[in-house]
């Protein structure tokens, strides 16, 4: 016949359940790790020496940390980005207009890049006026984005396909919620000069 054994736990004078010496998970209840978690809030912050395992291990938790946030950083910055570009495209869309042609969709692109020449003149003038060069700043800025963005349009500039009316429907729509712009489906534009 099978034998149960029924495990005791030692009671203190106060009737609580004694804990101490009882390995970590021992109980059903959770109480030991209860009891271990109290002694460890209540002892003092110790002092750890730099060389140690410990200090060693914090240390890399701490710039584990670090790196993700940079990374969080910069494709948060990456996604706002794109959000602006989009946020641009939209705002270009012909209201009621359900598609497309891919013509359009590459005159409205050329458009975008274009969006700062006004800018740059002013400042080309501005630069023209004092008598000296162009010392940098934000003409070479906007200069470098247009430069980059006709690049992409020669090799393929990537933007939600309007010539789906269901895409143009949904990003009309679309709140700016930067979470949802990987659900337009996109497609690849050219211009080849």
């Amino acid at each position: 016949h099978a034998h149960t054994h029924a495990h005791t736990m030692p009671k203190a004078a106060n009737g609580t359940v004694d804990t101490r010496g009882i390995r970590k998970g021992a109980t059903s209840s959770g109480t030991a790790r209860k009891f271990i978690k109290k002694q460890a809030a209540s002892k003092q912050v110790k002092t750890l020496h730099p060389n140690s395992r410990k200090a060693a291990r914090l240390q890399r938790g701490v710039l584990r940390q670090d790196k993700l946030t940079l990374v969080k950083r910069h494709v948060d910055k990456k996604k706002l980005k794109h959000g602006e570009r989009l946020l641009w495209f939209q705002d270009a869309l012909t209201p009621g207009k359900e598609v497309y042609a891919y013509a359009e969709i590459c005159e409205m692109i050329q458009h975008y890049i274009a969006r700062n020449d006004e800018e740059l003149q002013a400042i080309k003038e501005e630069t023209e006026m004092r008598g000296r060069p162009p010392t940098g700043g934000r003409g070479d800025l906007l200069l470098a984005t247009k430069k980059a963005e006709s690049e992409e349009l020669r090799v393929g500039f990537k933007l939600p396909d309007f010539r789906i009316a269901k895409i143009v429907k949904q990003f009309s729509d679309w709140e700016l919620e930067l979470n949802l712009i990987p659900r337009f489906n996109t497609g690849l534009f050219k211009v080849v000069d």
